[in-house]
């Protein structure tokens, strides 16, 4: 009969006869290596791999789509600046300042001889394209650079291989081709000949139409990347940041874009949505007093809420009745930021953010009135509960503001609905909303019910696919993608 178990593999019981190393055999478990490191696994490519520059997707040059890769399309990017008029004023400026600049073209070396290859340089970018002045054919350089980053100019030549001219190209049409180890292919010499190899695709009706070498095109991005082809953005860091210890005060951001003046200097204050077991508290606390004075209903609500705030009353009450919740500590917040905030302030936020958004803005222009402060250049929100009553809207009626609510027509954010308008508490919103609509998932629904359509990542992606269209007049307000992105903000 044959013995159990013949001819299988068997492990030894006893842990003493354990051995584990990553040295010889002999030495196991002797000295450092005991449970030490262990050697590397083997590399499974091979060594000609060796300097890639980064870990791209397999079959990366067979996308037709240019910037397929990225979070944010090139249509997205010109659809902003085109969108949203501060944004578009910042870009001509910035172009009227380079475009107006003088230049020369002379030796390095002052004390040199005039070289006779600068006339002719001269000549040449007196008109690169051949059809443009230098100053006309820069602000088309400059566009791309701004707004996409993505400046490409197309090298004409002569049958001789002599440049002619320089043609801008629109960069949103270029897509990078990449080489094996993830870099620009460059020129090499095979059996004597100079061998340009493709480098640039020109994404055309959706198809690749035409393909470029370095010798063709300058495709010059300046926030370029190790780790991708195509430019990236600078993430948003906050200039002001102010996240309360404790849990009862009031999270609000501060971004500074641009420098001085109405089209370079614009100040973005944003406020936080509900986050924290105080915020919520705070949205039900919405029982405003229409029968008293408004002096007596906000000093009550302040002091049960436990500010302390002599003349609070008195210094409000042009606001109106309003939601006690979203009013309290709006005045703490208001001290702090004013030290901060320049000439031109927009105001913004998402939830419970965008009610304080309404309330500060009202804030504010009390205190443009009686002091000669600052008033908010707009007011733009997401998501809106009703803040107060028909005389706050009027306060901020001067305010150019947007209201965005997300909806399909039979089914919209709910928290704009709230609070409820009912009997002498007749809660409004200072501002008509405007409709968008992107339909959350099946997995936003499972998780958030009724709520589903209030999350503002939908708010971004449907402000995303309408700029430009719905945003047209003088009095129109956006928000940069970018600030709107932290609403969010924990």
């Amino acid at each position: 009969m044959a013995e159990r178990g013949a001819g299988q593999r068997s492990w030894p019981l006893s842990p003493y006869d354990l051995n584990v190393t990553y040295g010889k055999p002999g030495d196991a478990g002797l000295g450092p290596d005991w449970f030490g490191p262990l050697e590397p696994i083997t590399p499974l490519a091979p060594p000609e791999v060796a300097g890639r520059q980064w870990d791209y997707l397999s079959g990366y040059n067979l996308s037709t789509v240019a910037r397929g890769y990225a979070p944010i399309s090139f249509a997205t990017l010109r659809g902003l600046a085109d969108g949203y008029d501060l944004l578009r004023l910042v870009i001509e400026t910035r172009k009227d300042q380079v475009a107006r600049l003088s230049w020369t073209i002379s030796a390095r070396d002052k004390k040199a001889s005039a070289d006779p290859r600068s006339a002719g340089l001269k000549r040449f970018f007196a008109k690169p394209d051949g059809r443009h002045g230098f100053a006309d054919w820069l602000r088309l350089l400059l566009e791309d650079l701004f707004v996409i980053d993505a400046p490409t100019l197309y090298m004409r030549r002569d049958r001789a291989g002599r440049l002619l001219g320089l043609l801008p190209i629109d960069g949103a049409t270029i897509k990078p081709v990449i080489d094996d180890w993830g870099r620009t292919p460059l020129p090499f010499t095979q059996n004597g000949a100079t061998i340009y190899p493709c480098a640039y695709q020109q994404i055309l009706k959706g198809y690749p139409a035409v393909d470029y070498s370095v010798r063709d095109l300058l495709y010059r991005p300046r926030n370029i990347r190790v780790d991708r082809a195509y430019p990236d953005y600078p993430k948003i860091a906050w200039d002001h940041f102010e996240q309360p210890q404790r849990d009862d005060g009031i999270c609000w951001g501060l971004k500074r874009i641009g420098g001085s003046g109405l089209a370079l200097g614009i100040d973005v204050v944003v406020l936080r949505g509900s986050v924290t077991q105080q915020d919520w508290f705070r949205d039900f606390d919405a029982l405003a007093d229409p029968f008293e004075s408004d002096e007596r209903q906000l000093e009550t609500f302040l002091h049960h809420l436990g500010f302390s705030i002599e003349g609070a009353a008195e210094e409000h009450a042009f606001l109106g009745p309003v939601h006690p919740g979203f009013l309290a500590g709006m005045e703490a917040a208001l001290a702090a930021m004013r030290p901060l905030l320049r000439e031109n302030i927009i105001i913004a936020g998402h939830s419970l953010g965008a009610a304080r958004a309404a309330i500060l803005t009202g804030l504010m222009v009390h205190d443009a009135n009686l002091n000669k402060a600052p008033a908010p250049l707009a007011c733009v929100t997401f998501g809106q509960p009703r803040p107060g009553f028909a005389k706050l809207a009027g306060v901020i009626a001067s305010v150019p503001q947007r209201s965005y609510c997300n909806g399909n027509g039979s089914l919209v954010d709910m928290i704009t609905e709230v609070p409820i308008a009912l009997g002498p508490e007749n809660y409004v919103h200072p501002h008509p909303l405007t409709d968008v609509c992107e339909e959350p998932g099946a997995s936003w629904k499972q998780q958030w019910g009724v709520f589903a359509w209030h999350a503002m990542p939908l708010y971004l992606r449907a402000l995303e696919r309408c700029y430009g269209l719905a945003l047209s007049g003088p009095d129109d307000v956006a928000l940069l993608p970018a600030v709107a992105r932290h609403l969010e903000i924990h």
